[in-house]
């Protein structure tokens, strides 16, 4: 049993690079996943068995539980700025084990891929032209892009002839009376999706950014301000 209880987006998808070694390792054993009931709809993995709310566990059916809630906050916490070690390799880490993988596994949903094509195309302004999935916000306001820089990397694109496309998943202030192509997503299946569709992404540090890269999308990932 594998157990997260706190955490984002993000982080749900980058947990879930280690369960393809862990379970060539130990190919005996079921491999259960339990985690917030609101990322169950992403969850599924061709490695995992079992998903499980983890507000409803009981460790005492399983021969190994191992919490991995807190372990990269403090390992994090102790190495500050030298810490370039990816969460998913300080998980498996915790778990006994080197990835050699490192492969999410994201299936986009197909209906879910049918819904955003026709919404991409309803905002998209070139028709034929290619399409970035632009993500300047995050849950920390900290990491927002600030309004000069979102206009100017769209204004770039557009220059160039390329659908730049503002991705949030909620409906948010930040977007209130903003003259941006917005594409509003509000489900994680929707925003795989979304990324699954791009021909490349742009995002601040944020869900969205491992998202693309779990898609193998070409990415440009954004760390503070430009």
């Amino acid at each position: 049993l594998f157990r997260r209880r706190t955490g984002g987006f993000g982080d749900i998808l980058m947990m879930r690079m280690i369960f393809e070694d862990i379970k060539k390792t130990y190919p005996e054993f079921s491999i259960h996943w339990a985690i917030p009931v609101k990322y169950h709809s992403i969850a599924s993995h061709p490695y995992v068995d079992e998903i499980i709310d983890y507000e409803k566990i009981n460790r005492k059916n399983y021969i190994n539980s191992i919490n991995l809630s807190d372990i990269c906050i403090t390992y994090e916490s102790v190495h500050k700025k030298e810490c370039f070690v990816h969460r998913s390799d300080i998980w498996a880490k915790k778990c006994g084990i080197e990835l050699k993988n490192h492969n999410m596994h994201l299936n986009p949903n197909i209906e879910s891929i049918d819904k955003m094509k026709t919404l991409m195309k309803e905002v998209k302004k070139f028709k034929n032209g290619k399409t970035i999935i632009f993500c300047p916000f995050s849950a920390n306001q900290a990491k927002d892009l600030p309004d000069f820089q979102i206009n100017f990397i769209i204004s770039f694109l557009e220059k160039i002839k390329i659908n730049c496309l503002v991705l949030h998943d909620q409906k948010d202030l930040r977007l209130y009376d903003k003259n941006y192509p917005i594409l509003t997503v509000n489900n994680f299946k929707d925003v795989i999706a979304t990324h699954h569709l791009a021909d490349a992404v742009i995002s601040v540090d944020t869900g969205h950014l491992h998202c693309a890269g779990g898609l193998k999308k070409p990415l440009l990932g954004i760390f503070g301000y430009i």
